[in-house]
């Protein structure tokens, strides 16, 4: 195998008479994050009798593979590029892995028959976009963050050849989709694409399914509560650990609130991982001892901790459209949020279903905590309607069943 060649270990099969729409979707792993989660989710919900699904991953590793239905076929991109000789070659080359994945992507799409592709993240467009270019594939790309930014993390290249490349990728989409309308405008703008090229198609939630998985127990979870002699107050985020989601500019609101408050009891606790750990964890070695950093790490099921939260906080510089804002919401946890582009505002409706503060303002965050922490009833209140708007906006069937009109509208007939 290892000797073999790319159209030799790649050679297309045959392809049945009759059979449903093949849907290739793409993942970087099987890791917690929003974009793998919400793709998994709408796999499980896809209508079997029309659509085929086939997984293609860059990294067959992580927690959430349990979550795909067994029957679904899962392609280790990895592997395969480990196994063929020009990409392997190529991928020990700097700066030429990108290609390399082409060469294994364009095979794939032929070899399997896919109809229609689908991806999320911005890396993954450009993995995908010249392969499905060249096979004449119709793909749906996913926007969920802002681009300039992502071309800025990502860039191998001169910054001004990037964004034409990036560009390139998502003009050649016949389908670019972004998860909330400000985000649509964001990515028309920033990219010079077409407004009507690009449509909306929100992040899907199982209402049902969450609040079963927040009844679930977890050993290592402990949560104190609050008692008549002292308040002890819960607060959580989840998310990748970066400066880009404001989780200094929480510290720096915790740490006034806890000093002015020594009353209160406050433990935040944290849900993901990311470059920003080992920092925070130096820092909370100088919080007062009033206020305490559990770091959680990654975590399968987050849903318990939104139940047992007295408040969630998303203290974010930019976002997309955060999963974790509409999954707290969802479980009925009180929430704040920074009204940063783009999601937060649209997702809590102008500040009807929780708290909108400035972005990269500790002073708002740090007011805004206070006075949730000193009387919690107006925020709670929110937060029951909130549950509502979510089953009644952001459900995982209605999400499924747009899709499934996106993949009709742009396969071959």
């Amino acid at each position: 195998m290892s000797a073999a060649s790319t159209d030799e270990l790649m050679a297309p099969e045959a392809r049945p008479a009759t059979r449903p729409l093949r849907v290739l979707w793409v993942l970087v792993s099987f890791h917690p994050g929003g974009a793998e989660r919400q793709t998994i989710e709408l796999i499980r919900r896809i209508d079997r009798t029309r659509y085929e699904p086939v997984v293609a991953v860059l990294q067959d590793e992580g927690p959430l593979r349990s979550r795909l239905p067994e029957d679904v076929r899962v392609i280790d991109v990895g592997l395969l590029m480990k196994q063929s000789s020009i990409p392997r070659w190529l991928s020990r080359l700097p700066g030429c892995g990108r290609l390399a994945r082409w060469l294994v992507f364009s095979h794939l799409l032929k070899r399997e028959a896919i109809d229609v592709a689908y991806n999320r993240v911005y890396n993954l467009t450009l993995d995908l976009a010249w392969p499905a270019w060249w096979r004449g594939i119709p793909r749906i790309s996913v926007c969920v963050a802002d681009q300039l930014a992502e071309i800025h993390r990502y860039a191998r290249i001169h910054p001004w050849l990037s964004w034409h490349f990036a560009r390139w990728s998502y003009r050649t989409a016949d389908i670019v989709a972004a998860n909330s309308r400000e985000l649509r405008e964001q990515v028309a703008a920033q990219l010079q694409l077409p407004l009507q090229k690009i449509e909306v198609l929100v992040n899907g939630f199982d209402i049902g399914e969450l609040e079963t998985l927040s009844n679930e127990p977890i050993a290592a979870l402990s949560m104190a509560t609050s008692s008549s002699v002292r308040p002890h107050w819960n607060i959580l985020t989840i998310g990748w650990l970066n400066e880009g989601k404001g989780y200094l500019d929480l510290a720096a609101a915790l740490d006034e609130v806890a000093k002015t408050h020594a009353g209160w009891e406050i433990e935040w606790h944290i849900i993901g991982t990311g470059p920003l750990a080992e920092p925070l964890r130096e820092l909370a070695r100088d919080f007062p001892a009033n206020l305490s950093l559990r770091l959680w790490g990654a975590i399968p099921n987050p849903f318990p901790f939104y139940r047992l939260a007295d408040l969630f906080v998303l203290p974010s510089h930019s976002e997309g459209s955060p999963n974790v804002l509409v999954e707290a919401m969802a479980i009925g946890c009180p929430v704040i949020s920074t009204n940063c582009p783009c999601g937060p505002r649209e997702i809590l409706q102008e500040g009807e279903f929780g708290q909108l503060v400035d972005v990269g303002q500790p002073s708002q965050l740090r007011d805004a905590i206070t006075a949730f922490l000193a009387s919690p009833d107006e925020l709670r209140q929110k937060a029951v309607q909130a549950k509502s708007h979510v089953a009644d906006h952001y459900s995982i069937h209605t999400t499924t069943r747009r899709l499934e009109a996106l993949f009709d509208r742009i396969s071959p007939q």
